[in-house]
């Protein structure tokens, strides 16, 4: 539930893995590892990627479901994420 709730969170904002890591603190590798769920960062951790994400902590709890898969153009450095830029797609 975190580990989709990161991502999702973190494309909406269309912030790379590097850009959250440098305003949380920690390496992009672990950005990495707590999106795929293999991982789980401590409440420090977590406080700091809700900040940065401008979200409550509790909205990484929200019950996403587990099928859905969040991608986007990442490759697209400068350009800005629509709402329309963020696709779910069932497995």
């Amino acid at each position: 539930m975190f580990h989709k709730n990161l991502k999702f969170y973190r494309l909406k904002k269309n912030m790379t893995k590097k850009e959250l890591a440098s305003l949380v603190g920690v390496s992009p590798m672990s950005i990495t590892y707590y999106e795929e769920g293999e991982r789980k960062p401590g409440m420090d951790i977590i406080k700091s990627l809700a900040k940065a994400l401008d979200v409550r902590v509790s909205d990484f709890l929200v019950n996403r479901d587990e099928n859905l898969v969040f991608t986007h153009g990442e490759f697209r450095k400068n350009s800005k994420l629509s709402s329309l830029s963020l696709y779910c797609f069932t497995i």
